[in-house]
């Protein structure tokens, strides 16, 4: 059965023992294109010359050495099989070549050998190529991988801040058109421009905090933590919302409780999660025809049971039992209402049901909630719409 031609060379400076070998080879099947070198010269231009599937190796010649001959093998072609070919070998320096890289070993008295070593050889370095291309592969893929993730980090950084501060920037455009407007005419309202000119600003200012602040979110920046009244923080979203809410005959109501405990928390991030929560309520209920429009934010103290990570995170075990207390937001809105076969993708990125969506907010939201130790989920506000609600540990600063 002949086999794919295989290239040899072969150190050897006696050509009769070249053509018994190139026998022995051919007649097993192994079908050679065999070249002879018999000097260091020949030897090291044929390597460089590459193209070479199997090295063979004469121990001793006459001005060169075998070891001599592997070092030089292994520095221009490591990957190449090779195998010495002897008439004498003793058995120390047998095993030092071993040592050094050599397949294998044969003598020239025991030729029978000869074809099971080259098989095993050649089968040897065929695995070793396969596992280098697959390794090479690999590292293709995952440098690709790695780029892919890099674009999409890139893309999901930038749909985040052109979502966050789409809020702040359309305040803005509203302030300077009722701006111009106050100023308009013969006898222009100074007072109202003024104001206006105030809240541009103060959108202005916000909409680079909220840029400043995603980029330390999605960098995994140090947290800019205060000690915070969520309710102070729900009353500043309000003002933000307020106007959004009558243009689409929204009735908004509060239930913010007298006694919430402070927390530690980054004010501009938390406001953000508050104005999705209102923002994407209102958005909810504007596609609403007849019906209540009713929109609600409540805030509240309330206690847990630490998870069974926290629980892990304890010293005593004791303690892991103990009742936590916790502040709890809540939106609820009488719009349309959840798909309840699709509650599982609401915080996932891209994921949105309005045309106009990024599906950033929540999956945004989510993220700045859990960073600050919490969660937060959503359910059915029954007979209608949709609850949003969050928790935050109470931690004093």
């Amino acid at each position: 059965m002949t086999e794919t031609l295989v290239r040899i060379l072969y150190l050897e400076d006696d050509p009769k023992d070249a053509e018994v070998v190139q026998a022995r080879l051919e007649a097993e099947g192994i079908v050679c294109d065999l070249t002879r070198a018999d000097t260091q010269a020949d030897f090291f231009t044929y390597l460089r010359q590459g193209g070479f599937d199997l090295i063979l190796a004469d121990y001793t010649l006459p001005l060169f050495d075998g070891i001599s001959a592997l070092r030089i093998a292994q520095e221009i072609c490591p990957e190449i099989p090779f195998i010495f070919v002897s008439g004498t070998l003793a058995e120390e320096l047998a095993i030092e070549a071993l040592k050094i890289g050599a397949t294998d070993y044969v003598l020239k008295t025991r030729l029978s050998r000869l074809v099971p070593s080259v098989r095993r050889a050649l089968r040897e370095a065929e695995e070793r190529t396969d596992r280098i291309r697959a390794q090479e592969a690999l590292e293709k893929a995952q440098t690709e991988l790695a780029h892919v993730r890099r674009v999409t980090a890139l893309g999901e950084l930038t749909a985040s801040i052109a979502h966050q501060i789409n809020q702040p920037l359309t305040a803005v455009v509203t302030n300077a058109n009722a701006s111009l407007r106050w100023l308009a005419g013969d006898s222009p309202n100074l007072a109202e421009a003024r104001e206006a000119i105030r809240r541009i600003i103060r959108d202005s200012h916000r909409a680079g905090d909220v840029i400043s602040r995603m980029r330390a979110l999605f960098k995994k920046a140090p947290e800019t933590k205060q000690r915070l009244n969520l309710n102070e923080v729900i009353e500043e979203v309000l003002v933000l919302t307020q106007g959004e809410a009558q243009r689409n005959r929204v009735s908004l109501r509060t239930e913010l409780a007298n006694d919430l405990p402070a927390t530690l928390g980054d004010r501009i991030l938390l406001q953000q999660v508050i104005l999705n929560l209102l923002m994407n309520a209102i958005e909810a209920m504007s596609g609403v025809g007849e019906g209540p429009r009713d929109l609600s934010i409540s805030s509240q103290k309330v206690t847990e049971m630490p998870s069974e990570s926290e629980k892990n995170t304890l010293e005593d075990k004791a303690l892991a039992k103990a009742e936590s207390t916790h502040i709890l937001i809540g939106v609820k809105d009488s719009g349309p209402g959840l798909d309840t076969k699709h509650l599982d993708r609401l915080f996932d990125s891209f994921y949105t049901t309005t045309p106009q969506g990024l599906g950033m907010g929540l999956a945004i939201s989510r993220s700045i909630v859990e960073a600050h130790g919490g969660r937060l989920w959503a359910t059915a506000n029954l007979p209608r719409g949709a609850a949003f609600q969050f928790t935050l540990p109470v931690r004093e600063g």
